[in-house]
């Protein structure tokens, strides 16, 4: 948030969560948001504080005003070592559900599923791993589906007897390693995220730990002794299913990337994750084309706007080729889908989606200004701020060319910025997503 909080105005966009009636006509009694992330990140100076510091009060009256008292929020945790809901040059996760009790101390998420469980874990990735401003914070939200007919509903004796099941969650707020020269530096942080994340998660998140089975060998007979010849060891080998014969004496790595062991586990485990934050990829052109382009997507969004053409399935395809030629110089892009569209091979964000991007970069903005930067750094707009998600379950396509969006399980229904908050160098970026269970 640098050196001023939103205004009222700014933080208004967090209204559209609220649950309200559906337009008559509609199938749904109402529309609105069950669960609700708030990601912020530099919401304090890096200064050591003993009490809550004002921006942080700020930012958290402002979302309880927003939101009003329809949501309860279940996890406020800050990164840091402050006293505080939002930790100096920290991140902050904020769960919040809609503001419905019953006995047995669970919340009602809404009329077929409650919230169960929530465990939160951090990470630091500053300085040494030591220092709090870079880092993430990790809520294991556990969901259980109610039973047909139950807690309310009328239609026990027709609805066939369901047993309830449990659904896991795993939210992730990050602000990784910044500058654009250190993409390996962001990469290193996700599974550093991902690894120091799986030794905090509650046990019934991860699955059984299973005995290492012994790999198979192929036996292959030594050559015939001759004279005094010395025997030489031959090297036992690996076959996979496909036949080729891998070395075990040689190193090689997963495809997935470091640590892939640990990521599989924590992420394979986890139902859905989302994975949201100032995660700090840049765009990799020079900023004379970057705005270049920029102006040109203004101008024709502008056209739109006002209506001045004739051929709107034509200006559209325009404004989509030009995001793409920015796109395919993003560094999130190139490292989520570093082998097309095989997913199993990426530098980080293995299997990761991402709603598609028709928003201009989000940073760097003078503040209080929607100018890019002008400073003497003459910093390069980028998509720093981006909201990645993925499913167990996935049905989709994830290949670079639909942006990733089309999973059968989670849907966007909404992906992008607030290009009116300008009281940051950044700007907010919003996600709404329906979850099949």
């Amino acid at each position: 948030l640098a050196e001023s909080s939103p205004t009222e105005h700014e933080a208004s966009f967090l209204k559209q969560f609220r649950v309200t009636p559906a337009p008559s006509g509609t199938a749904a009694g109402s529309i609105g948001s069950d669960l609700i992330l708030i990601s912020t990140q530099e919401t304090e100076n890096p200064k050591p504080r003993r009490s809550e510091g004002s921006r942080s009060i700020e930012l958290r009256r402002l979302c309880i005003q927003a939101l009003g008292d329809q949501f309860v929020p279940v996890v406020l945790h800050s990164l840091g070592v402050s006293k505080c809901y939002y930790s100096p040059a920290g991140n902050c996760v904020a769960n919040a559900v809609p503001k419905k009790k019953r006995g047995g101390g669970l919340t009602d998420v809404n009329d077929t599923m409650e919230l169960l469980d929530v465990t939160v874990g951090d990470v630091t990735c500053g300085l040494g791993n030591v220092f709090y401003n870079k880092g993430a914070i990790g809520a294991f939200v556990t969901l259980k589906r109610k039973p047909a007919g139950h807690w309310g509903h009328d239609d026990t004796a027709t609805a066939p007897k369901q047993k309830p099941s449990v659904t896991k969650l795993l939210l992730v707020s990050a602000h990784m390693a910044a500058h654009a020269k250190h993409v390996e530096a962001r990469n290193d942080d996700y599974w550093r995220i991902v690894e120091e994340l799986t030794t905090q998660a509650p046990s019934h998140f991860l699955p059984q730990s299973k005995p290492v089975a012994k790999p198979p060998t192929l036996n292959i007979e030594q050559p015939p002794k001759q004279g005094k010849r010395k025997k030489r060891r031959r090297k036992a080998a690996i076959v996979p299913a496909g036949g080729a014969i891998m070395d075990m004496d040689e190193e090689h790595t997963n495809a997935v990337g470091k640590n892939s062991d640990a990521s599989s586990r924590l992420m394979d485990s986890a139902d859905h994750v989302f994975f949201a934050g100032d995660l700090n990829y840049r765009i990799e052109l020079p900023r004379e084309r970057t705005e270049h382009t920029i102006r040109q997507i203004e101008r024709l969004k502008q056209q739109q706007t006002n209506q001045v053409t004739t051929h709107p399935e034509e200006l559209e395809e325009q404004i989509v080729n030009l995001f793409q030629e920015l796109l395919k110089f993003d560094q999130l892009h190139r490292v989520m889908y570093a082998a097309g569209s095989n997913k199993d091979v990426s530098n980080a964000f293995p299997g990761f989606r991402e709603g598609k991007i028709n928003f201009l970069p989000t940073f760097k903005f003078d503040k209080r200004s929607k100018e890019y930067d002008t400073s003497h750094k003459q910093r390069i707009p980028s998509w720093t701020d981006r909201i990645l998600y993925k499913s167990r379950y996935d049905r989709g396509s994830s290949d670079s060319s639909d942006n990733g969006c089309s999973s059968g399980i989670i849907s966007v229904l909404d992906y992008r910025s607030i290009p009116d908050a300008v009281h940051s160098d950044h700007r907010p970026v919003i996600g709404t997503y329906r979850i099949d269970f």
